[in-house]
């Protein structure tokens, strides 16, 4: 996360967390500091999972994205209607909490900037 570039709509992240009214934080390094945890996290695997690790014989049925004669593109998986995929690029926070869902090290980096003990 360290990447992030600090602007007016993120600036209250360095505010938080916790609150005035606290008598300990939240904040990594400070003495009187919580012991967090994490329970709300989530793992994005790799996009190229199934393609490079599932059995040869099964990789026809696996879902996938086709492109139209108008460079529309469909997610088509076994089953079910196709539905358009609406794409847009992540920036910024959005692309650093990505990253570090598929990166187990720096998930842990991430985890102690910001004072995160123990991820359940």
């Amino acid at each position: 996360m360290s990447q992030i570039v600090v602007n007016e709509p993120n600036r209250w992240r360095l505010e938080t967390p916790g609150a005035s009214s606290w008598s300990r934080t939240a904040r990594a390094g400070a003495a009187n500091k919580y012991f967090m945890v994490s329970a709300d996290g989530h793992a994005n695997e790799p996009a190229n999972l199934w393609v490079e690790r599932i059995d040869a014989k099964y990789k026809e049925r696996l879902p996938r994205v086709i492109t139209d004669k108008d460079g529309v593109q469909w997610r088509v998986s076994e089953g079910h209607r196709p539905d358009r995929l609406r794409l847009s690029t992540l920036e910024g926070e959005d692309m650093a909490r990505n990253k570090a869902g598929a990166d187990p090290l720096g998930r842990l980096a991430d985890h102690d900037m910001d004072g995160i003990d123990v991820e359940l």
